[in-house]
C-alpha cells in the first residue's frame, strides 16, 4: 500500500519557506529550458550548461546525495529525451539513449559518477542533433 502525504499544501508551504530562509531558490523556468533547447539546436555548450545546473540544482528529492542526483538526472534524461524528438531525433533512439544512460546510472555509486555520465548523455544527445542538422543542410546548387 502506498503511503499517502499528509496535507500536501502545507509541506510545498513548508518547503517553499524553507527554501527562501535558507536562499535555495529552484532555477527559473526559462534558464532551466535553455540547456535543452541548446541540446536541441545541437549547440556543443549544452553539456557545459546543462551539468553546470545539475551541480547547482537545490532541489531536495531524497536524503541521499547520490539517490538525489540520480533522481535528477532522470528528470534530466526525460526531458532531453523529448527535446531531442522534438528537434527531429528518431523517437525509438531517443527512448533508447534514456533507457541506456538510465540504466547505467544505476551503477553509479557517487554524486560524481552520476554527475560524469550525464555530462556522457548530454554531449551524446548533443552529438545526435549536430548530425541531425548536417543531414539537413543541402548546398545551394543541390537545392536548385
Amino acid at each position: 500500500m502506498s503511503k499517502r502525504i499528509s496535507n500536501p499544501n502545507a509541506q510545498i508551504a513548508l518547503k517553499e519557506f524553507i527554501g527562501r530562509e535558507n536562499n535555495y531558490i529552484h532555477f527559473e523556468y526559462e534558464n532551466e529550458m535553455k540547456q535543452y533547447e541548446m541540446m536541441k539546436n545541437g549547440d556543443p555548450g549544452a553539456a557545459d550548461e546543462s551539468h553546470r545546473m545539475m551541480a547547482e540544482n537545490n532541489s531536495t528529492l531524497a536524503d541521499d546525495p547520490v539517490t538525489n542526483m540520480k533522481y535528477l538526472m532522470v528528470c534530466n534524461a526525460t526531458l532531453m529525451t523529448r527535446f531531442a524528438i522534438e528537434g527531429g531525433l528518431n523517437s525509438e533512439t531517443a527512448y533508447n539513449t534514456s533507457d541506456l544512460y538510465i540504466y547505467n546510472m544505476n551503477k553509479c555509486t557517487t554524486v560524481q559518477e552520476v554527475l560524469d555520465l550525464h555530462y556522457e548523455m548530454v554531449t551524446f544527445f548533443t552529438a545526435q542533433m549536430q548530425k541531425l542538422k548536417k543531414q539537413n543542410i543541402y548546398s545551394r546548387q543541390i537545392l536548385l
